[in-house]
């Protein structure tokens, strides 16, 4: 089975909200300068790609990339942690319902992936709750949630919920810190996206989230963003610094070693560090599928990484994604 762990989906049914005058969403539907459709969110124009929304071209992507299976979640700009709960509830619904009615259209290629309104948690509990017997097994979040970073006491109750469900956390960057600064170059996202990441391992790591929730399992997307490559300094921190100390009891590099990660980094090389730091079993193959930025060509990509034994390639594939989602 091969599975890509990390692609999108905007429901048809959203973009029609979203189509409506005066929606509470703060996205509305627009145009690039070549006329191609563009979504107006993020403080910036998204170019709508069909790949986000037509299910036949998502279907010959499959085909075209040699998949038997996409795990589907929302882009970032759908998470909405900004609006009123009521609205982010609503929209984690939507989202969520249309989803899983993809999933059940097209069992033998799609994977619902839930979303849940995380400026609510007890809403996030019972979405999530929600969520699990529509037949989701994994949930995405951002790497902050609204004024909130991932450690803050308000969100244990959406975190007893996903490690009482079982659900695979799947963390991805939302909003990176020092935005202003990476303005041009398209560098939020080449190097902000992946700060925020960074960040939010940090804080769930030195805070404790994952010795009170010790069974919560987490993903962290681009391959855990630069938490792999400074696992040395967070060690060296635990152990000389007064204010990484008192809280957790063990290495920082322990809690990674807990922690799945996909292998969107476009350097094979860089997959085979990853796979060195925390085991080849805790890497999932993904794409980020169809942003410009996505990964082509993932099997191919990691038929590419030095190193790995077949059988732990045919693990990072698909086969531990179907053992964490319950694909079979």
């Amino acid at each position: 089975m091969i599975v890509d762990l990390h692609t999108h989906y905007i429901p048809p049914a959203y973009l029609e909200w979203v189509g409506k005058k005066n929606n509470p969403l703060g996205v509305r539907l627009d145009k690039l300068p070549s006329g191609r459709p563009a979504l107006a969110a993020d403080n910036r124009l998204i170019p709508l790609l069909d790949g986000f929304h037509d299910v036949e071209v998502k279907l010959a992507d499959i085909r075209k990339q040699g998949l038997d299976r996409q795990v589907v979640s929302p882009p970032p700009f759908l998470f909405h942690y900004d609006l009123p709960a009521q609205v982010g509830a609503e929209s984690s619904r939507l989202l969520n319902d249309e989803a899983a009615a993809l999933q059940r259209r097209h069992p033998d290629r799609f994977v619902a992936m839930a979303t849940v309104p995380l400026q609510d948690p007890e809403a996030a509990a019972a979405e999530l709750e929600r969520a699990y017997g529509l037949g989701m097994r994994s949930v995405e979040i951002g790497a902050r949630a609204g004024e909130h970073d991932l450690d803050h006491p308000s969100l244990a109750p959406f975190w007893a919920a996903a490690e009482r469900l079982g659900m695979l956390v799947c963390i991805h960057p939302v909003s990176p810190p020092g935005r202003e600064r990476m303005k041009e170059y398209y560098l939020f996202n080449l190097i902000g996206f992946l700060v925020d990441t960074t960040v939010a391992a940090g804080r769930l790591i030195f805070a404790g989230v994952l010795d009170r929730f010790p069974g919560l399992r987490i993903c962290l997307a681009h391959a855990g963003g630069m938490a792999v490559w400074i696992q040395g300094r967070f060690d060296h921190g635990f152990r000389v610094l007064h204010q990484c100390q008192g809280v957790i009891h063990r290495p920082p590099s322990e809690y990674l070693k807990g922690m799945f990660f996909d292998t969107i980094t476009h350097r094979p090389e860089a997959v085979r560090y990853v796979a060195d730091a925390v085991g080849a079993d805790r890497l999932l193959m993904g794409t980020d599928y169809p942003f410009a930025v996505k990964e082509s060509d993932p099997v191919g990509f990691v038929a590419s990484v030095p190193g790995l034994t077949e059988e732990e390639r045919a693990a990072i594939r698909g086969g531990t994604a179907c053992r964490l989602l319950g694909i079979g």
